[in-house]
């Protein structure tokens, strides 16, 4: 279910560049987006849970129970899809290629009976996409996607057919956009292979620039297309709790967190901030939150974040300036 937030209309209707710090922008119009939770960290992993208390110092295979409870909390708690991505397996010591499609099958066993979209990151390869449908295709899910990151856009007629497969069996296909300018450049070609773009970035100009490119594509081909910004979070009771368990699970997992993409360290408040900014100055249309321990964030996100966002709608709506 869609959440409500408070957005200026001249700010996503208005391709030209802004300034986003720019405060005549006020919020005039209300807004549904969608909201997803990345759910990968609950996969096998021969590493520390980062942040959490389990009785088990790693998970050699995946606890399809505290799984299939995640999803049935992120449905109930109104977050409208779940993503597993390319680093989600089944088994910690699998190789790479022969886990590729973990994901998929793990979405096709976790989405029955559940509502919100299933989406799992697959290689990008057409070979794949057209296994990965007919593995979805056996399965009940209400809706499903497929995402994929793409570097070379010189052949794509295999690609194109391969996605109007999927769409034939009701599946979506989706791009994980690493570089904004680059999908924009290619925004015609994007928008008849794709019906979503993830975009992962840290720069909310150029991903501003790429949904507007995106959806003037999109009009053109009379199709329709949804951006998603990528934000990670680690959310506590205050912005200091939060930069110390930010460090503790960087420390756990080795590498910096939520490497080249946006990202909010802080409170249930500044992730709301975050959310309104991205979406309320036409930089995406939806968000994917990456949380960085899980359950944790994903519980502060249905408890805190979504209510937050639709009381501020709500005393919003009440502004004579915002539009009915």
């Amino acid at each position: 279910m869609p959440v409500s937030i408070a957005a200026s209309s001249r700010a996503i209707s208005d391709p030209a560049p802004i300034d986003l710090s720019d405060a005549s922008f006020v919020s005039d119009e209300e807004l549904r987006i969608p909201v997803g939770v990345n759910l990968t960290l609950l996969g096998a992993s021969e590493t520390d849970v980062p942040g959490e208390e389990a009785t088990e110092p790693f998970l050699s295979r995946v606890n399809f129970p505290l799984l299939a409870s995640s999803v049935g909390a992120a449905e109930h708690g109104n977050v409208d899809l779940v993503t597993l991505d390319r680093d989600f397996h089944i088994k910690a010591a699998r190789p790479p290629r022969s886990g590729a499609l973990d994901g998929v099958s793990t979405a096709g066993k976790l989405g029955v009976g559940h509502s919100l979209r299933m989406c799992a990151e697959i290689p990008s390869d057409p070979a794949y996409i057209r296994t990965a449908v007919q593995e979805l295709a056996n399965t009940q899910l209400h809706t499903a996607a497929l995402m994929i990151t793409l570097q070379e856009l010189d052949d794509y007629r295999d690609f194109l057919k391969a996605a109007e497969e999927a769409r034939a069996s009701g599946i979506e296909l989706w791009l994980l956009a690493t570089n904004p300018e680059v999908t924009a450049a290619h925004a015609d070609f994007s928008v008849q292979l794709f019906d979503a773009v993830r975009v992962r970035t840290t720069d909310k100009a150029k991903a501003r620039a790429m949904r507007f490119a995106l959806h003037a594509a999109a009009d053109r081909a009379q199709r329709a297309i949804t951006v998603f910004a990528d934000i990670g979070i680690v959310i506590s009771a205050t912005v200091q709790a939060a930069e110390e368990r930010a460090l503790l699970i960087s420390q756990l997992n080795g590498t910096e967190l939520f490497q080249d993409m946006a990202a909010v360290v802080g409170t249930v408040y500044d992730v709301a901030d975050a959310i309104e900014s991205w979406v309320g100055m036409g930089a995406a249309d939806g968000v994917v939150l990456t949380p960085a321990s899980l359950p944790t964030d994903l519980a502060s996100v249905i408890k805190g974040v979504l209510p937050l966002l639709e009381a501020r709608a709500t005393i919003e709506r009440s502004d004579p300036r915002l539009k009915p």
